[in-house]
């Protein structure tokens, strides 16, 4: 690290898939924790999404694997009814930021240097969260005012064992 801190954000690969487009089927995002796979249909009528295919923490070949193609399809497939022959469009692979809590981190640390903040390593998270984290960063930066989200998402939770538990 260049300014001599540590942040426990690692990275994850993730592959994500995009079928043929179809009549509208799925209104909500589906998370199905027993078959690890997630996925939701586009306005266009194609459904995307992807298996929780944990790897090991760190940097690998971008690539989309034909095993988890093949099981993303099957998985699919026993979870909603109807799309028997429907095919893959493409897949690609990218990184996720992954944290020990799967949460991102925000805000600054009293053992850093002066004037260094963070809002990073939202672990697929930060479409949803990102615009919120950046107003209250900004209202920090511009004018003190300390959410009580600065305290919840702090990097110090991690030291003082205070992880988020996600539930689903």
């Amino acid at each position: 690290s260049t300014v001599g801190i540590s942040l426990p954000i690692y990275p994850e690969l993730k592959e994500i898939y995009i079928t043929e487009p179809l009549r509208y089927l799925i209104e909500p995002l589906v998370i199905d924790p027993e078959n690890q796979i997630y996925f939701s249909q586009t306005l266009k009528g194609e459904i995307i999404g992807g298996l929780e295919d944990k790897r090991e923490y760190g940097f690998h070949e971008f690539t989309v694997s034909l095993k988890n193609t093949i099981k993303y399809l099957r998985s699919l497939k026993e979870i909603v009814y109807g799309i028997e022959g429907i095919g893959i469009l493409r897949g690609w692979s990218g990184y996720y930021e992954m944290t020990p809590d799967s949460s991102h981190i925000m805000g600054f640390s009293n053992h850093w240097p002066e004037g260094l903040y963070i809002d990073a390593g939202y672990s697929g998270h930060g479409m949803m969260f990102a615009p919120f984290s950046g107003k209250i960063m900004a209202e920090f930066l511009a004018d003190n005012v300390k959410n009580k989200y600065l305290d919840i998402f702090s990097p110090e939770r991690f030291n003082l064992h205070r992880l988020i538990n996600e539930n689903l």
